[in-house]
């Protein structure tokens, strides 16, 4: 008890940074949820217009069942849907920890100008090219995904909810973390129920025209409404051979056994998010479930993890659950989602069980930025965004050799035991802090990680005595 009343001691905000942390957590949020409405519209007419692509090339009829549920056209598109997937997520993973670098010289508004508008010109290439070209479609996708992506822009947003919060209890920026995320889940539910109408009205690449509009929005958002939140003085100089995701990954190696074991799990998760993202629009194609069936399924997806940030975690900090636990019941939950598939439960239910897991994401950032200084919010935050697109890449380049020596249900299976890697790292902290650490506080964690990195004899976690309290 005497740790979680820790969390709600802060330093007292002006009433200026208090308005502040709202003006910026309004425009933030409206950034995420237009962001989101288009991340969400596009994923089932993106994988339909390459199944129809697909059965037109075999002289199957789109709308019978021998469409979705033919073997070979679901491998073909797993085959396409990764190749396009490394060559979106190659250069986004070059490219996150250089844009996440660069927010920390030019400010945060200005580097998060250029994932958002690198979206909207993603989506515009996915409209405009035919799918039978992808000799065409591939290099545009790579110019795109130079500019950074999804990750990058969320590197980027949550260091700017780092340098606004730096003065707040840990329990509420918690909240104002999480808050901030649902915004993101709120657009996922909208997305696909717009998404799936439009496909069936208009086909599927011509409704990808409407996320291409949500981002356009998105960057007018960045562009003129979301405030600089990194004052100039607290900026610092550039260095381009500093800025890959060696050296970042090695800056967060550095810091302390907490931060470093909290970030694999962005990886681990990512990677069976990846695959089961990948795979679940093709599984339910299989049951012959129509474009507008999968949007359903996927706003059942959102709205769960809506639910699990904006009801479930206000309520488990008023009744005082541990942020460890509250961890633990998002691996769990993570893991039933597909273990539920696998076990063949509808996977409407299935995806319902999904709710919990999205706490995981802010609870991880809020906790990871609070033990490292305002400098390296940047750094760590993007090198956190480097490993999500990371977890994405692999997992888009795992799926189709997968989907040639597995199942669907042996897929699942796979997915549901990822979480248990999670389950141990998180068990083996001792406490999981969200207050900001003062600077003596992070100086002593880091002499105390690199004294037991050294020292052969100590053991290979850190006691609840230890001053790395995490």
């Amino acid at each position: 008890m005497e740790e979680d009343e820790a969390e709600n001691v802060g330093l007292l905000p002006s009433s200026e940074e208090q308005k502040k942390m709202k003006l910026t957590c309004f425009w933030i949020g409206a950034l995420i949820f237009f962001a989101a409405i288009g991340i969400s519209a596009f994923t089932a007419p993106y994988e339909l217009m390459f199944i129809v692509k697909e059965c037109n090339l075999r002289n199957i009829t789109v709308s019978s069942s021998n469409c979705t549920q033919n073997d070979d056209v679901q491998k073909a598109v797993a085959g396409t849907l990764q190749i396009l997937t490394i060559s979106s997520s190659v250069p986004q993973l070059l490219m996150v920890t250089i844009i996440s670098q660069l927010a920390d010289t030019i400010g945060r508004k200005n580097a998060l100008v250029i994932p958002i508008f690198g979206s909207c010109l993603n989506y515009l290439v996915y409209t405009f090219v035919p799918p039978d070209r992808i000799d065409i479609m591939v290099p545009c996708v790579v110019v795109a995904g130079f500019a950074g992506g999804l990750f990058s822009a969320l590197g980027i947003i949550f260091s700017s909810l780092a340098d606004i919060t730096q003065g707040f209890s840990g329990k509420t920026r918690h909240v104002i973390f999480s808050a901030t995320e649902g915004f993101l889940w709120i657009g996922l539910l909208i997305g696909p129920l717009i998404g799936g109408f439009l496909g069936e009205m208009y086909g599927p690449q011509k409704s990808i025209l409407f996320p291409a509009i949500t981002s356009a929005i998105a960057s007018v958002i960045v562009f003129f409404f979301v405030p600089e939140t990194l004052p100039p003085k607290k900026r610092k100089e550039f260095h381009l051979l500093k800025s890959n995701i060696f050296t970042t990954f090695k800056a967060i190696l550095s810091i302390n056994s907490t931060v470093t074991r909290l970030s694999s799990t962005f990886f681990v998760s990512m990677l069976g998010v990846s695959l089961i993202s990948s795979v679940a629009p093709l599984f339910l194609s299989s049951l012959n479930y129509s474009n507008q069936e999968i949007g359903y399924y996927q706003t059942i997806a959102a709205s769960s993890n809506a639910f699990g940030l904006l009801v479930v975690l206000p309520l488990s900090k008023k009744v005082g659950i541990s942020t460890k636990v509250m961890l633990l019941i998002t691996f769990v939950s993570l893991s039933a989602y597909p273990l539920f598939l696998y076990l063949g439960v509808h996977p409407y239910v299935s995806i319902s069980l999904s709710g919990f897991a999205s706490i995981m994401f802010p609870t991880m950032r809020a906790a990871i930025s609070a033990q490292v200084s305002p400098l390296e919010f940047g750094v760590i935050l993007g090198g956190i965004a480097a490993l999500e697109s990371l977890g994405t890449l692999v997992g888009g380049a795992i799926i189709s050799p997968l989907r040639e020596v597995l199942s669907f249900s042996e897929i699942f299976l796979v997915c549901a035991c990822l979480p248990v890697l999670m389950v141990m790292v998180v068990i083996s902290l001792p406490h999981i802090r969200l207050t900001p650490m003062q600077a003596t506080e992070i100086e002593a964690t880091r002499t105390s990680f690199k004294e037991d990195k050294q020292s052969p004899l100590l053991p290979a976690f850190p006691s609840s005595g230890s001053p790395n309290v995490g």
